[in-house]
């Protein structure tokens, strides 16, 4: 249900590329503003974490009972990732402008080729934290997220200032 609203963004996105979008996405001033939000964003959610971690424990029921479910949370999640904007601003535009030679049909080929890719990749990750959740304890499980948390804060601190940089003219 993550990647279906994960998908469900894509194709959004995919629809705007194709209607012209695509020279709006590669603004380099936009991509910097999406670096910077982006950037603090992420130093946002680990210190979030950070504060949370006490009182964590490996139930993952939590997610069923906030409003959207999982659909809304594959489309947020998507959402405040910066990579997933670059990603999409370099390297999915490129895909988009070669699947486009071959009309809607290489875009469809391609678009269904991508959302099996994040489903293949996604499911493996879910497979393995419904496995490996029975292996962990909460200290772990903690010491774990609190990683996370610090490289989310790194990755934080690499987009502000890149952002930054860019914004100002220093890159």
């Amino acid at each position: 249900m993550i990647v279906m609203g994960h998908g469900i963004l894509e194709i959004v996105l995919l629809v705007l590329l194709i209607a012209g979008f695509a020279d709006f996405m590669n603004n380099k001033k936009l991509l910097s503003v999406v670096g910077l939000f982006g950037g603090l964003y992420l130093l946002w959610m680990a210190f979030s974490v950070l504060k949370d971690l006490p009182n964590m424990r490996m139930e993952f029921d939590f997610i069923h009972n906030r409003r959207g479910g999982l659909v809304w949370a594959g489309i947020v999640t998507s959402l405040a990732n910066p990579y997933w904007i670059l990603w999409w601003a370099t390297i999915g535009l490129g895909y988009v402008l070669v699947s486009m030679k071959h009309g809607y049909t290489g875009v469809i080929i391609f678009f269904v080729g991508h959302i099996l890719a994040d489903l293949m990749w996604y499911s493996v990750v879910s497979s393995l934290i419904a496995k490996g959740k029975k292996m962990l304890s909460v200290g772990v499980y903690r010491g774990m997220v609190a990683a996370c948390a610090g490289m989310l804060m790194l990755f934080g601190v690499m987009f502000s200032v890149w952002g930054i940089r860019h914004i100002v003219g220093l890159a």
